[in-house]
């Protein structure tokens, strides 16, 4: 199965987003933080997370930040968003996503806050 997080939609559904690890554990809180490649969430979309098959609720993105190069991924974006440093993390990235440009990728980190959840 491809590792990080996964996009899809189903006709006239809200988009489903799969992980592939509960980092940090983030996946049991009402709010979690992500660190992703998709350059075009927006505030206010709905997503259904899930982690692998597990369904674990639908959250609405409630913060994106300004897009930013690998490099500039602070230990506090780190922590938040996997529990590890940013050396660390930047190893775990590259393990979920090994098909990107890890000099010339833009990021960005996104917030979202479970409006109903299914655990």
């Amino acid at each position: 199965m491809q590792k990080g997080v996964i996009y899809t939609k189903e006709k006239n559904e809200v988009e489903r987003m799969t992980f592939s690890r509960n980092l940090n554990n983030k996946l049991n809180c009402k709010a979690f933080a992500t660190i992703s490649v998709n350059k075009n969430l927006r505030v206010g979309e709905e997503f259904r997370i899930f982690q692998e098959e597990l369904p674990r609720g639908t959250a609405r993105i409630i913060s994106v930040s300004r897009h930013f190069l690998a490099s500039e991924i602070t230990d506090t974006m780190a922590y938040i968003a996997t529990g590890f440093d940013r050396i660390q993390a930047i190893k775990i990235l590259k393990q979920e996503w090994k098909r990107i440009d890890w000099q010339k990728e833009k990021f960005c980190f996104v917030v979202f806050k479970f409006i109903d959840d299914d655990f």
